[in-house]
């Protein structure tokens, strides 16, 4: 503090949620919350706390626990700890389901309740259909890791596609439904996948290098975008099924692509989080040209950590819906005309979710519009106590 000089630590995982910094009294020390995997405790990994001595930069771990770093999408939140007396630490675990809910939509919006799909104390999330409507492809946990699974709405039979020690997300099927496209990160960090429609014959597509997720499908099969939080490449980008070709788009730091029903845009979340809001901007995938429209997704301080502005496309390209906040501050549905060159925000309108009792997260419309599915998080939050921890002091008194 006296000189401004800095003092490195060492390295902890990179990408991997960090925080809960707490000094011990003496100054000798300090306890930190680290995740075991980029995904947070979402990926089942659960997370760490640390203990680490400055003077020789061991680090110790001290125990596990879930619910210590909640991460949906890039929004990462770790919890608290601190030292409440000798050899005592206080640290806050927060733990978290979301169960899959199905809801018929007519013209003004949602018709009737919803519809538990799923259920339990798993994490089941970006729910997507197949192009025939019979089937539901979603991330889950429930496997003890991030797996994909699919269910059918009709039966409420679901099967488990992937069964990989890595973590799998961000799932889409191919316009034909042949194929599932997804981010995992097999190779040590998070690139785009794709396998047969039954989860075999699964091979990487990206070379990212760091981070590509989202991957969607144009429909005449020539590309496959997706976004990069490589911080050298950062942007949307387009690679052909083979591999071949990849070409960024748009250079940014943005999140959440999807394609058009047609082919020729790619939607994505431009996070533009000191205003405290999500920008769902497009681009026209072959020319690179950004269009005028724009739909501004605000958000308030201290809102639930999910991504506003997540967003999937309307069956006929006509529409956009995405997850944003009402005057309540209730996350929800929302539905807003789509027109390349014109703002359409007076055609805005609230279609689903905004409940008292869950947080509306992500979502998937069914091919012919009759149906929404969106995932509904619940969050718990307990005040554990940890005793007989060595290093944690109380600030020293100084004699009066």
């Amino acid at each position: 503090a006296e000189t401004g000089r800095m003092l490195p630590i060492p390295r902890t995982e990179p990408g991997n949620a960090l925080g809960g910094i707490a000094w011990s009294g003496g100054g000798r020390e300090m306890f930190f919350v680290q995740s075991a995997s980029v995904m947070g405790d979402i990926s089942g990994a659960g997370s760490r706390i640390l203990r680490l001595d400055l003077s020789t930069g061991r680090k110790t771990t001290l125990l596990w626990a879930d619910g210590l770093a909640t991460v949906n999408g890039t929004e990462g939140s770790v919890t608290v700890c601190d030292v409440l007396s000798s050899g005592r630490l206080l640290f806050s675990q927060r733990l978290r389901r979301q169960n899959l809910r199905e809801i018929t939509l007519g013209p003004a919006g949602a018709v009737g309740a919803p519809r538990l799909l799923t259920s339990g104390s798993s994490i089941d999330r970006q729910p997507v259909y197949s192009p025939d409507g019979k089937r539901l492809l979603f991330s889950s946990n429930r496997s003890g890791n991030l797996d994909l699974w699919v269910l059918e709405p009709s039966t409420g039979v679901s099967k488990q596609l992937t069964d990989d020690a890595a973590q799998d997300w961000d799932p889409a099927f191919t316009p034909d439904g042949a194929h599932i496209l997804w981010s995992c990160d097999r190779r040590g960090h998070l690139e785009a996948w794709i396998a047969n429609a039954d989860g075999s014959g699964a091979r990487q597509l990206s070379d990212d290098g760091a981070d590509a997720e989202n991957p969607t499908e144009t429909r005449d099969g020539k590309w496959i975008v997706y976004w990069s939080g490589n911080p050298k490449k950062t942007g949307v980008w387009k690679i052909h099924p083979d591999g071949t070709g990849a070409t960024r788009i748009v250079p940014g730091s943005f999140v959440a692509t999807e394609v058009s029903p047609d082919g020729r845009y790619a939607l994505y979340n431009d996070q533009d989080q000191s205003n405290l809001r999500g920008v769902i901007r497009c681009v026209e995938i072959e020319s690179g040209r950004v269009l005028p429209f724009a739909i501004p997704v605000p958000y308030t301080l201290g809102a639930p950590g999910i991504i506003y502005g997540r967003a999937r496309w309307s069956p006929d390209g006509r529409a956009i819906y995405f997850i944003g906040q009402d005057s309540a501050g209730l996350s929800g549905v929302f539905g807003q005309e789509f027109s390349p060159e014109r703002d359409t925000a007076s055609t805005r309108r609230p279609v689903a979710g905004f409940s008292t009792e869950y947080v509306t997260e992500s979502l998937g419309v069914s091919p012919d519009g009759s149906r929404l599915t969106i995932s509904t998080g619940e969050e718990f939050a307990t005040i554990m106590l940890a005793d007989g921890v060595t290093g944690a002091a109380p600030p020293a008194r100084k004699a009066p």
